[in-house]
């Protein structure tokens, strides 16, 4: 008798690179959720299919962030590793909520579906430039 055993690992690199929204007292705190594409945008972490980040550390007053190598604790890029693609698309979902001495208040949740090329190797990858687009959130 013959097995055949095929391992396979995939991942995902993000590199954020600003936020920005018209509440200038905020103190925005993100996380974010890979997730197979659906109509629910969601950053619990039962239902992101590949990767979820906690949540961020808060900027304090601001209403536009430009992120550097740390999104106050959330690594920039932020790498998430799977076993397996499900389909050739993938959503990242991006929630901002803005802390305060009472508990913190939801401020806005995106979810934008991607397709991009799957390559064979890591070192192959190449960056592509994508932006959340306004209105895609809730």
């Amino acid at each position: 008798m013959h097995v055949m055993r095929t391992w396979a690992e995939g991942h995902i690199e993000i590199r954020f690179k600003q936020y920005k929204s018209g509440c200038g007292d905020c103190d925005p705190m993100f996380k974010f959720c890979v997730d197979r594409p659906s109509s629910e945008k969601s950053v619990d972490n039962s239902k992101c299919s590949y990767g979820t980040a906690g949540e961020s550390g808060h900027y304090h007053n601001t209403g536009t962030v430009n992120f550097g190598s740390d999104i106050k604790g959330i690594a920039n890029p932020w790498k998430v590793r799977f076993g397996r693609l499900h389909e050739k698309s993938i959503m990242l979902v991006a929630r901002t909520r803005d802390d305060d001495i009472f508990g913190a208040d939801h401020m806005q949740t995106w979810g934008q579906v991607y397709t991009e090329r799957v390559y064979p190797t890591e070192s192959e990858a190449k960056y592509v430039e994508r932006k959340m687009r306004q209105g895609s959130h809730e």
